[in-house]
């Protein structure tokens, strides 16, 4: 399993993914659009990528579809699902309102 540094765009993708319970990126990137676009600019080519990265680090599963439109339906896997409820997204931290207030 690849370094798996999740960042809002990798927990965005996780979340509509274990909403969805199993999504091809295109769904991903409609139901983006749908829920967080007045939020979270989140351009489709960023959705793939994410999905793609995700895949390889072991968090999304995927099956290719042959014939047809060669969907990639994905779900979340075990790690996903662990990373999805334990984690949050790196950010530098802030002094809390109560510790500036203190000073």
């Amino acid at each position: 399993m690849a370094d798996a540094r999740l960042t809002t765009p990798s927990f965005l993708v996780l979340g509509i993914i274990d909403k969805l319970g199993e999504a091809s990126p295109y769904d991903v990137k409609v139901e983006a659009a749908r829920t967080v676009a007045p939020f979270w600019s989140m351009p489709h080519a960023q959705v793939y990528a994410q999905c793609d990265r995700l895949v390889e680090t072991g968090l999304l599963s995927e099956v290719r579809q042959t014939g047809g439109r060669n969907r990639r339906p994905m779900k979340l896997t075990a790690a996903g699902k662990a990373a999805l409820a334990n984690g949050s997204p790196t950010r530098p931290s802030c002094p809390s309102r109560r510790a500036s207030a203190a000073s």
